[in-house]
């Protein structure tokens, strides 16, 4: 086959959803994290580095979703602590700037931003270097897509995590439309190509 024949493939929105649909994990509206001794949320992006905490449009829409998905379990939980996760900016981090937009959601807990970490592995390990961190059970808050490679990575670190996935992007799709290319699931077959490279990464290193 040749690549246009897999590009044009991976640009259906049936193989788009196919894919990010192996990555996803079934919600589990049980699974609530109740016992959580900290919280953490790990960033997802920005679109430009942003020149104050206040421009959380400059997020992007993992981070955003991610943001107001945790606001929303930190307020049912006010007594936990949270550790906002993500290093990418200049003036302004994502974490930053994601903890502006906890916050303006009403959010009372302690929030701690640790925006040197750059990626997933990085991630975890300066949480688990953090003092007793490792004796603590953690949630964690991100994309479900990207909570496989998340549990692979905070493993790795020696961190058991309950997993608390947001952002669901698997859509169902059927008839003659879902075997029309767009933009939008070549984005989306892009995104859970990178994941699963990622997993591969976490587990042979």
């Amino acid at each position: 086959m040749s690549l246009l024949g897999i590009v044009w493939i991976l640009a259906t929105p049936l193989a788009a959803n196919s894919l990010i649909a192996i990555l996803e994990p079934a919600p589990d509206p049980g699974t609530t994290c109740e016992d959580a001794d900290v919280f953490v949320i790990l960033s997802g992006g920005l679109s430009r580095s942003p020149n104050r905490e206040s421009d959380i449009l400059l997020l992007h829409e993992a981070s955003l979703r991610r943001s107001i998905a945790s606001a929303v379990w930190l307020q049912q939980h006010p007594s936990v602590p949270a550790y906002v996760v993500g290093g990418y900016g200049r003036r302004v981090t994502e974490a930053e700037a994601m903890s502006q937009l906890i916050r303006s959601l009403g959010t009372m807990n302690q929030l701690t931003i640790i925006d040197e970490p750059r990626n997933t592995r990085e991630s975890a390990a300066v949480l688990a270097a953090l003092p007793n961190f490792g004796n603590q059970s953690v949630a964690v808050m991100t994309s479900a897509y990207h909570m496989p490679r998340t549990k692979a990575e905070f493993q790795r670190a020696g961190i058991t995590l309950c997993a608390l996935p947001t952002d669901y992007r698997r859509v169902r799709v059927g008839g003659l439309s879902s075997l029309i290319p767009n933009m939008g699931a070549l984005s989306k077959s892009a995104l859970s190509l990178h994941e699963f490279l990622g997993i591969a990464y976490a587990w042979i290193t």
